[in-house]
């Protein structure tokens, strides 16, 4: 890859559709690459792409909204300082998703909102403790499990158990949704059920949030 350059999958507008900002217009850049292969991944396309290598500015200038969401794969993966850095310049508030493998402290000040989401056991994959720690220090961060089945539900608890005061708030449950519209519902109706019968979960604040772009467009990309 050229110096200076990034490998981007898709650039496009639309809403938010998980998490604490879901519903606000957003311009999504998705990069190319990810070291994790989880079982359940439904953007396996940004892993498979190379992208196509642009410069900083072509990428700001294909951002038509305020919010921003930089993901991927992993986007740290890549050097988005210069990114972030152009797009924060530019007045645009930028979220981070990213899988809880990897930390840069440098992008600390040019980022409104790290959306950290650590693989569970479902998945096949996992994150870095550490990793986890340093970002649930930070005020503005959500972190996102995706839950599957019994074992994931008791990592979750176990973890905000350990983690205590440093996640209450932040954490944010949200089923598998590679499935039916039907069957999804179903796996929300669970989840929900699960969360209101821990009280560990309860007293911490922790969310069920459905993936909005599921259900209005299924597992249609660039959306």
């Amino acid at each position: 890859m050229v110096k200076g350059k990034l490998r981007v999958v898709e650039v496009f507008d639309s809403v938010q559709g998980e998490g604490e900002l879901i519903g606000m217009p957003h311009t999504f850049v998705r990069l190319a690459g990810c070291n994790l292969r989880c079982r359940w991944c439904d953007t396996k396309f940004a892993l498979e792409s190379s992208g196509v290598e642009m410069g900083v500015d072509e990428v700001v200038s294909k951002v038509n909204c305020g919010y921003v969401c930089v993901t991927g794969g992993e986007p740290l993966l890549q050097d988005v300082c210069g990114l972030l850095a152009g797009l924060s310049e530019s007045g645009r508030k930028v979220t981070v998703e990213t899988n809880c493998t990897v930390r840069d402290k440098g992008l600390d000040e040019f980022v409104f909102l790290y959306s950290v989401s650590p693989k569970l056991s479902s998945s096949g994959e996992g994150y870095d403790e550490d990793v986890l720690l340093s970002y649930l220090n930070l005020d503005n961060v959500q972190v996102k499990f995706v839950v599957c089945d019994d074992d994931d539900f008791l990592e979750v608890v176990s973890i905000v158990e350990k983690y205590g005061a440093f996640v209450r708030g932040k954490v944010v449950l949200q089923p598998d949704g590679m499935c039916s519209l039907a069957e999804y519902q179903r796996r929300l109706g669970w989840l929900c059920g699960k969360v209101m019968a821990s009280k560990v979960l309860v007293l911490s604040d922790v969310r069920v949030l459905l993936q909005l772009h599921k259900v209005i467009w299924g597992n249609k990309k660039g959306v």
